[in-house]
């Protein structure tokens, strides 16, 4: 299939540890062994983590995870590579350490009639705001709430008809709530009980596919964040839902304290190259807007050279040139320059 190794190959060189230019796309699917994969409960260990056997099996997962995308048609495989592009692994969230995690991934997106929690406490539908608006947000530093700007939109689809879960939660006036969202949506939860105002308990951003009736999730309500309990968690289908980015990659949507990704296989740092120039700058300061395939064209642009026109060692090259620039740069770089080594590495064969 036209580029399947392109992309495996490029991925997988974000793992470390691998001799990219030396491995085969057979011969690194092979590394998976069925008994390491059945013995060990490792899919939510941190890639990075200091234990050897759990780091390659952890690794084992991820290529199974890329080889069941990529070995798809292009159209569904494009779709599934631009929902895990949106996503990070789950974060766990103590007032200033967070630790990463990860599973399988479906669209990160909200209902298309979410309401977001304005910086002045009011609420709106993403159709009504423009990027560079202020919402309320949560503080990754400290657990505060606090305000910060919608970055830009990622993925934009008004009608198409959507699965969804619907998460349903009492509100401080004995008034039912809702937050609707696609199945791998990351929403704030923790094992603390905080009836009175504070700051965001420890807990962890998980995916709404997990949740349970009982589960505490974290409202914010008048000026106040507190935890209640999902009442009712029902599988429904919409039409439309909208991706929006903020800067501290977390929103108040219906009330309640979620990120604006999802959860994924892939790991962290592939992530924080690619979605650098999305999070860090607002991009514009119009209406959101409709995008010609549904897709941020930055995204789209970048996966149809690296899915379609790059040998996988040019791949391999060109996302090691990307992961090292946003390194070098702080982890701050422009869609231009991020685009522009895609380009080069198309242009150099």
């Amino acid at each position: 299939m036209i580029g399947r190794a392109s992309i495996l190959l490029m991925l997988v060189a974000a793992l470390g540890g691998y001799n990219v230019a030396a491995i085969s796309t057979t011969s690194m699917v092979s590394t998976i062994s069925t008994t390491v994969m059945a013995s060990c409960q490792c899919t939510n260990v941190s890639l990075y983590t200091d234990n050897k056997a759990l780091s390659a099996c952890r690794k084992s997962v991820l290529i199974e995870t890329i080889d069941r995308i990529i070995n798809e048609t292009f159209g569904d495989r494009l779709t599934r590579l631009e929902a895990a592009a949106f996503s990070v692994a789950t974060t766990s969230t103590s007032s200033s350490t967070s630790s990463s995690t990860s599973s399988s991934s479906a669209n990160t997106c909200f209902a298309a009639d979410t309401r977001f929690m304005l910086a002045n406490g009011s609420s709106a539908l993403l159709t009504s705001m423009s990027t560079g608006d202020l919402v309320k947000c949560i503080n990754n530093t400290d657990g505060t709430i606090t305000t910060c700007p919608i970055t830009t939109v990622m993925h934009v689809e008004h009608t198409l008809t959507t699965p969804f879960l619907k998460l349903h939660y009492i509100d401080s006036q004995s008034k039912p709530q809702s937050l609707v969202v696609t199945h791998g949506h990351l929403v704030f939860t923790t094992n603390e009980s905080m009836a009175e105002c504070g700051d965001l308990p420890n807990g962890s951003y998980v995916a709404a596919s997990y949740f349970e009736v009982g589960w505490p999730i974290v409202v914010y309500e008048n000026g106040c964040l507190r935890t209640t309990l999902v009442t009712a968690v029902e599988p429904v289908v919409q039409n439309g839902f909208y991706s929006p980015l903020t800067t501290t990659a977390t929103i108040i949507a219906e009330g309640v304290v979620a990120s604006v990704y999802a959860e994924s296989d892939l790991p962290t740092d592939f992530y924080g190259a690619l979605m650098s120039p999305l999070i860090h700058k607002v991009e514009s300061t119009l209406p959101i807007k409709d995008y010609e395939n549904g897709i941020h064209p930055y995204i789209y642009n970048i996966f149809i050279i690296a899915t379609t026109q790059l040998t996988p060692e040019v791949a391999a090259h060109a996302y090691e040139v990307a992961k090292q620039m946003y390194q070098d740069k702080k982890g701050v770089v422009t869609k231009e320059e991020m685009t522009q080594i895609f380009l080069d590495a198309k242009g150099a064969m």
